[in-house]
């Protein structure tokens, strides 16, 4: 939904916008959201639609009225859940399941008012309405095995730890952190910059390379990252007030419209102090809306059916 036409970013610089799937059985995203979908130039120099089972490409651009009718060359998947999604990514994610299911954590569910603890795997897959995740991968958590056994007897820190790589009560995709810093789960800061090397977060005195954004879930966003953020501090006040915070953004009634992408001015400086100018836009005159079909039309029907729905329900917050 939106005007899209002339904006066009190169990974690993991504642009998203807002999709009509609202259908709650497929999305739980906060404040209602409707889903997104991604995409970029790669090295090809085609348009892929990113992180999908499929690598589907943008096989031909038409314009007919006030549509865009990008053609691609596979049926979009609707986002899966956590569960799904890392062993169909499992280069990247298998690592992080195990030491996800080995943390406990306190929740409170605002639609029962009941408190109860679950592994944070299980919170992050099913629980939470809307978060961000910046997930190790398999080779970070190796690397970082000496750490995280020593933590295993020390249930807060690992806790703290974990809680020190998710944003609590807000997707975020890529475009919206460079230059950024938003509060963790822990209550940390995490601070977020760009460079001509890549995109990066800083939690305490580590900082990681996202190696892979906008892993999109139907409850929030994985961005894959290249170490274990090894901070084990907390503020349970800062914690308390980035959820409260994030719960009220996302009564917030919103129409989004325009892509969700890097601005042809953002000058970001990177961990080492340099700079790199985004040479894309999220500006245009040209044609409103967006549609990625297949060329197939019984295809694009059998998705087709999902688009409809209002997300109801109660969400969950990190205790």
């Amino acid at each position: 939904m939106g005007n899209f036409s002339g904006t066009s970013t190169t990974y690993p610089n991504t642009t998203l916008g807002r999709t009509l799937l609202s259908d709650p059985t497929y999305v739980q995203l906060e404040g209602n959201k409707s889903q997104v979908v991604a995409w970029a130039i790669r090295a090809d120099q085609k348009v892929h639609v990113l992180n999908q089972r499929n690598d589907s490409t943008v096989l031909n651009t038409t314009t007919a009225g006030n549509i865009t009718i990008n053609t691609v060359d596979h049926v979009l998947v609707i986002p899966e859940s956590l569960s799904e999604t890392i062993p169909a990514d499992n280069i990247s994610l298998t690592g992080v399941e195990t030491a996800l299911r080995s943390v406990q954590l306190p929740t409170f569910n605002s639609t029962t008012n009941q408190t109860g603890s679950s592994s944070l795997f299980d919170i992050l897959n099913s629980q939470l309405h809307g978060f961000t995740f910046f997930a190790p991968n398999t080779s970070a958590i190796q690397d970082a095995s000496s750490a995280l056994s020593g933590l295993q007897s020390n249930t807060t820190a690992l806790q703290a730890l974990f809680q020190n790589h998710i944003i609590n009560g807000t997707t975020v995709y890529s475009p919206l952190l460079a230059g950024q810093n938003y509060t963790s789960a822990a209550g940390e800061p995490l601070s977020f910059s760009f460079n001509g090397t890549g995109h990066f977060v800083t939690s305490g005195n580590v900082t990681a390379q996202i190696i892979q954004p906008d892993v999109l879930l139907p409850n929030g966003v994985i961005h894959v990252i290249d170490r274990v953020l090894t901070n084990t501090e907390t503020d349970s006040g800062a914690a308390s007030s980035a959820a409260s915070s994030a719960s009220s953004v996302a009564t917030q009634s919103t129409s989004a419209t325009a892509p969700i992408g890097y601005s042809a001015t953002a000058t970001l400086a990177g961990p080492s102090g340099s700079t790199q100018s985004s040479s894309t836009s999220h500006t245009s005159n040209a044609a409103p809306g967006v549609v990625y079909a297949t060329p197939s039309l019984a295809q694009v029907m059998s998705v087709g059916v999902a688009v409809l729905g209002v997300v109801v329900g109660g969400r969950f917050v990190l205790a």
